[in-house]
């Protein structure tokens, strides 16, 4: 609401989020500091035997909160746009309560067994998709599902860099300047945006072209700017990086 009216504020999501983990450290304060640590006079334990005596312990449910506000933080720096308001309470309400689930359930022997099988199989394949595609680059793209190195990405923006490591990024159609200048000191000579299935993406570029150069005032040298829809963006990276060179892209996962 302060930043209504002031002309060079705007309101994301990350805004809630930084409130949310801000009120989280003011609880810390009022239990450990003005109560003298009374949450924890009955001990650290966690885990309870049933779900009611959750309710009954505070400590539990300030950890919970607390996984609760970092999976905010965390989805809501990749989704900052207001339209994903919905999208971050999802993921930041189911991952804590699978989380919760697991660790509580954790205490029994055959749901443990269970659980270590399926995240040993789990491990165990990703395992061997990393080894067969490591020389690989972009192996799949289409329905919002990236396959990197045998790696998938799901739903989110993700950023490669030239020395092929990657990152999720704010899932956006338009680049501020912000946005340009941290783009700009993470790439090379050559920057590959992908714009999403349609090209509604990768705004916020001088010029109209798929193909130009820029003038990189970090690196203080030119840049090859490709803006290409996904496929053609994706095989344009796979082509580039075969030839030797070390270009970097950013794919609208839309």
């Amino acid at each position: 609401i302060a930043q209504i009216p002031l002309s060079n504020r705007v309101f994301d999501i990350s805004d809630i989020s930084k409130d949310l983990w801000g009120a989280m450290i003011g609880l810390i304060f009022v239990f450990f500091i003005l109560e003298n640590g009374s949450i924890v006079k009955n001990g650290w334990k966690i885990r309870q035997k049933t779900l009611s005596e959750y309710y009954n312990n505070p400590l539990p449910l300030l950890i919970i909160e607390f996984i609760f506000a970092y999976v905010f933080l965390v989805s809501s720096s990749l989704l900052t746009l207001s339209k994903y308001i919905v999208t971050v309470i999802f993921i930041s309400t189911f991952t804590t309560i699978a989380i919760f689930t697991l660790y509580h359930l954790f205490q029994n022997k055959v749901f443990r067994a269970i659980i270590i099988l399926l995240a040993s199989g789990l491990f165990i394949t990703q395992s061997i998709y990393l080894y067969n595609y490591s020389d690989k680059n972009i192996i799949y793209n289409k329905n919002k599902l990236v396959i990197y190195k045998g790696i998938p990405i799901y739903f989110f923006d993700v950023f490669i860099f030239p020395n092929g490591t990657f990152r999720l990024v704010d899932k956006k159609k338009f680049f501020n300047k912000r946005d340009k200048e941290t783009i700009l000191k993470n790439c090379d000579n050559i920057l590959i945006i992908g714009s999403g299935v349609d090209g509604s993406g990768g705004k916020g570029f001088t010029g109209n072209q798929e193909t130009l150069f820029i003038y990189n005032d970090v690196t203080k040298q030119g840049v090859q700017l490709i803006i290409q829809k996904n496929k053609n963006a994706c095989k344009n990276f796979n082509d580039i990086k075969a030839e030797g060179k070390k270009p970097a892209i950013i794919i609208h996962n839309n």
